[in-house]
């Protein structure tokens, strides 16, 4: 689940699975009516909820932890290893097309949703964009973008 992008398909399979394990016990024949609503039962058990985990949530978290050791350069040879193959001539990575391997696009789709948690700082350029990442809370290129539209690089 930490390692690639589960298909919606098998998502759905699960979270059936779940909801039958919940409301049916042992008995498989049952035909019970559900207690509590299926959103309700996945909110945390501090806000009135069951606490049942959002797969799909946590694996989108589980995957953004990738993007932040690739973003910040750990020294960990895949990290090393994708820079190097795709982006060794000072490509970013959310500013290009996509390439690589199936699971390194899966985690790509993911770019947007971590830039907008993470925040930018000033280093060597390799890895931050000027107009397309958040900078004080907002995308330069929206906030400016007849001055985005004189950039060429």
């Amino acid at each position: 689940m930490c390692y690639l992008k589960i298909p919606i398909a098998v998502l759905y399979f699960i979270y059936r699975a779940r909801k039958h394990c919940l409301w049916r016990g042992s008995e498989i024949n049952a035909k019970n009516k559900s207690l509590v609503a299926w959103p309700k039962a996945t909110k945390p058990k501090n806000k009135g909820g069951l606490g049942i985990v959002d797969l799909r949530t946590q694996n989108d978290a589980l995957l953004l932890k990738y993007l932040d050791k690739f973003y910040n350069k750990r020294d960990i040879p895949w990290v090393n290893m994708v820079w190097q193959a795709y982006y060794s001539q000072g490509q970013i990575p959310h500013a290009t097309a996509d390439r690589g391997s199936f699971r390194w696009r899966d985690l790509l789709h993911l770019c947007d949703k971590f830039r907008d948690v993470a925040s930018c700082a000033v280093g060597d350029g390799t890895s931050v964009s000027f107009w397309l990442d958040v900078w004080n809370g907002h995308y330069l290129q929206e906030k400016l973008p007849r001055l985005f539209s004189f950039a060429k690089n």
